[in-house]
């Protein structure tokens, strides 16, 4: 017994030392990593000059000088877990810096919007005259040059705050310029404007007996020209003016689809159908003569050889209108041979 615990005494002390020294070997090396992280993290921050990286990195740095100390006192399990924990912190602080970029481009983006709306409100204001309108321009401009100098320091959350105010200063702006006397006639004319461009599209649309889609954008152009009217009446000159300008625009996409609709084969269909039907009323008067179905089937037979015509050129807008035109007198004459 007594050998037996001589040997197990000796273990322990050649063991005690062993685990000791490995212990206190991988904490130096731990420590040694977390250095090196934490240089490569210093210089990323200081080139960017994240504040949130400057905040991750000073804790980073806390934390492995409490490290440090912990390695030089012997308890190296405690250094162990705080080099770990300042690592952590220096990978949150590159961290950090990254999305710093992808915030620095939303904010650049933002102070290009409002540059777009500072340019639009300096055209609407210096025609209006307005001295209201003039100053809020004015502080907008300075609000945005302050957000620039913002963001040029890397200080992104207030420059986010200060480009967002001047944004909505320089419409205030608008606004007010808008209203005055000039600004009134001119949307009056854009308003004017659009009712030509819709009754346009509707006297188009009567001619070739458009439908279906056509139809529709045409109705959507008219409420929405409606609304126009009202807000315009009620003083609302921006959505008035947004209104009208939507109408217009529904408007041309009706008469862009008539134009596509007015295709070479379909008119080449519709002269094919008007030339069986006038052959075989022409062949029914020989049996049946009527004098006023013959003069319309005469009539037809012109606008069936301007349509023709027109058609050879490449006029393919009056070649539909003269092909419908026969057709329909075509039909007239067909119904008065039944009666």
């Amino acid at each position: 017994m007594i050998g037996l615990l001589g040997i197990a005494t000796l273990f322990g002390i050649l063991f005690v030392p062993i685990s000791s020294a490995q212990v206190s070997s991988n904490a130096e090396r731990e420590l040694e990593i977390t250095e090196r992280l934490i240089d490569r993290a210093a210089d990323a921050v200081r080139e960017a000059g994240s504040v949130i990286g400057y905040q991750h990195l000073e804790r980073a740095v806390e934390l492995q000088r409490g490290a440090r100390d912990a390695y030089r006192e012997g308890t190296h399990r405690r250094a162990s877990t705080l080099t770990l924990m300042a690592r952590e912190q220096a990978k949150k602080a590159i961290g950090a810096i990254q999305m710093s970029d992808e915030n620095s481009s939303l904010v650049s983006r933002e102070i290009e919007r409002t540059d777009d709306v500072l340019k639009k409100a300096h055209d609407q204001v210096r025609e209006s005259n307005d001295q209201n309108a003039v100053s809020l321009l004015e502080r907008a401009s300075k609000t945005q040059t302050d957000g620039k100098e913002f963001f040029r320091g890397n200080r992104l959350k207030i420059a986010l705050k200060a480009t967002l105010k001047a944004r909505d200063t320089a419409k205030k702006a608008i606004e007010i310029a808008g209203r005055q006397p000039n600004q009134t006639n001119r949307l009056r004319r854009e308003i004017d404007r659009t009712d030509d461009l819709i009754a346009k599209a509707l006297e188009r649309a009567t001619q070739l007996e458009s439908n279906g889609q056509v139809h529709m954008l045409l109705e959507n152009a008219r409420a929405s020209q409606l609304i126009a009217r009202e807000r315009f009446e009620s003083g609302d000159h921006q959505s008035a003016l947004n209104q009208t300008t939507r109408a217009r625009d529904v408007a041309k996409q009706a008469l862009a689809k008539m134009e596509t609709d007015v295709q070479p084969e379909r008119i080449e269909k519709l002269l094919q159908q008007n030339d069986r039907l006038i052959e075989n009323l022409r062949d029914r008067l020989h049996d049946s003569p009527n004098a006023n179905a013959s003069e319309l089937i005469d009539v037809a037979v012109g606008h069936q050889s301007r349509a023709k015509e027109a058609l050879s050129s490449g006029k393919h807008n009056v070649s539909i209108v003269e092909a419908k035109a026969a057709r329909d007198l075509a039909e007239r004459a067909r119904d008065m041979m039944e009666k």
